[in-house]
């Protein structure tokens, strides 16, 4: 059989289709690649931090675990941002869920944890609760940097957002006692 016995619009289909089918399979493999670096990469920075709970029973320690689950729970959404589309087309999207969920999220906390001095806990607890404060204070600070690079379209904040994200990891283990 040779070439010449194929039909004509045959061989421009498998001319047009083949390549085509070498380039959606290839661009699949890439994209999986892809998707499971990225995934990786966030398995490794988002790194929670154990529930601080106290299991007496009284009216004072059921309060403060209802306030840690909220603390945890605004965490999450705060922490839910990442990452931050840098794009052009994406920036305004990502500088609104900067401002009002990320910041607003890490405010909330700080305010929760201020509501934490009224209870009457141990001074372990309380000393605890500092550290969430520093914990929740770098976060903060470092969504502030990060909306301010986003907003800029600048790398020159890079290195100290790096820095924070190691200050954030040293502050999560010093939380879980590591």
């Amino acid at each position: 059989m040779s070439l010449s016995s194929i039909p004509r619009p045959l061989v421009i289909t498998m001319a047009i289709v083949i390549p085509l089918c070498i380039i959606i399979a290839g661009g699949f493999f890439v994209f999986k690649k892809v998707q499971q670096e990225i995934s990786s990469s966030l398995k490794k920075t988002k790194k929670h931090i154990p529930i601080t709970r106290i299991s007496d029973g009284s009216p004072e320690e059921n309060r403060f675990n209802e306030i840690m689950i909220d603390f945890y729970s605004m965490a999450d959404m705060a922490q839910g941002i990442m990452p931050v589309d840098t794009t052009l087309t994406g920036r305004e999207k990502s500088l609104e869920k900067i401002q009002n969920i990320g910041i607003y999220y890490w405010n909330r906390n700080l305010e929760l944890l201020d509501s934490v001095n009224s209870l009457n806990l141990n001074e372990q607890v309380k000393q605890k609760i500092g550290l969430y404060k520093e914990y929740c204070s770098l976060n903060k600070e470092c969504y502030q940097l990060i909306y301010q690079a986003v907003d800029k379209h600048t790398r020159a904040y890079d290195a100290q957002i790096d820095h924070y994200f190691i200050d954030i990891a040293k502050k999560s283990e010093e939380i879980m006692g590591k």
